[in-house]
């Protein structure tokens, strides 16, 4: 058509490269000996897919002599930035110039990316590598994973390794902890299944929660998130299972249980922890953080159960 046809028409003066996922062109310019103009298409995954397999190489080839970067990662919770950043301090000021830490905070967790520049490979990752050992130990016990993973992965990784199985019952996170997990191919593995348990007659029906425990303690519980544990435990036939009930918002809120207060449980084998928390924000922000909260649980129980075995 017209459209495409219109995409053929490019500048003179730029060297073209095939796209092979689209139609738009990629677009080399190159009028000065030392500058390079690549014009990539507008779609996300065609410049993606792209950069990474024809311009980024091909930028590489003309400046074979770039300095070489490394990076290492590593994810800490149950530790606020602040107070992270404060225990760092002094470690991170000692850092030579050419290395470089960066905060990058997520919803319950916080990863610490690690940079280094140099023109010596073998030694800048040799440096690297020594400066991670060290910021390991730093971390201490708030360290929660040393790699570049989601939450989801790390947990999968974990369930797939023990040879665990895993399941959910949600009731204010609606499913999305079982989505996190299940959009990571081969989750298959270790999950068994999730049940959105949102209305009391699910949890009592499905999930054995004791209508007792219900009407003495309220939906959002510790008592009732622990027997929703169990009894995920015993109707999908998983080792792990994970559990939530809460008001995320911006309704249902009372003086007693705020909006934002969420109770987790988190059980593996014979071991269960379960804890009441208070997110802020808004109601997705509230799901998201009880989401990421619930996998870090998880993630520490496995940690938990492999060390006594």
């Amino acid at each position: 058509n017209q459209l495409t046809a219109a995409q053929a028409i490019v500048p003179s003066s730029a060297k073209i490269i095939q796209n092979r996922v689209g139609t738009a062109p990629i677009m080399w310019f190159e009028q000065y000996p030392d500058k390079v103009l690549v014009a990539m298409p507008g779609v996300p995954f065609e410049t993606q897919e792209m950069f990474s397999s024809e311009a980024f190489p091909a930028l590489l080839k003309k400046y074979n002599d770039l300095t070489y970067v490394c990076h290492h990662t590593l994810i800490v919770t149950d530790i606020t930035e602040s107070d992270l950043a404060t225990r760092l301090t002094s470690w991170e000021t000692s850092l030579p110039d050419n290395f470089h830490l960066a905060y990058l905070p997520n919803p319950g967790y916080i990863k610490l990316r690690l940079d280094g520049v140099g023109s010596d490979i073998n030694y800048t990752e040799s440096k690297l590598n020594q400066l991670t050992t060290e910021l390991k130990s730093l971390c201490g016990n708030e360290l929660l994973y040393d790699g570049d993973k989601d939450l989801a992965e790390i947990l999968l990784e974990k369930l797939i390794s023990h040879n665990l199985t895993a399941g959910t019952a949600e009731s204010c996170t609606g499913g999305n902890i079982a989505h996190m997990i299940t959009l990571i191919s081969g989750s298959s593995a270790a999950m068994n299944g999730g049940i959105i348990a949102y209305s009391n007659k699910v949890k009592t029906k499905l999930l054995n929660v004791d209508e007792l425990t219900l009407q003495e303690h309220g939906a959002v519980s510790e008592p009732v998130v622990n027997l929703m544990v169990k009894g995920t435990q015993e109707l999908l036939n998983c080792d792990v299972a994970l559990a939530t009930s809460g008001i995320a918002g911006p309704t249902g809120g009372t003086p007693e249980k705020p909006v934002g207060t969420v109770c987790i449980a988190v059980a593996c084998k014979n071991l269960k922890k379960s804890h009441t928390y208070h997110f802020p924000g808004d109601r997705q922000r509230v799901i998201n953080r009880a989401t990421n909260t619930a996998m870090i649980m998880a993630i520490r129980m496995i940690d938990i159960h492999c060390d006594n075995k």
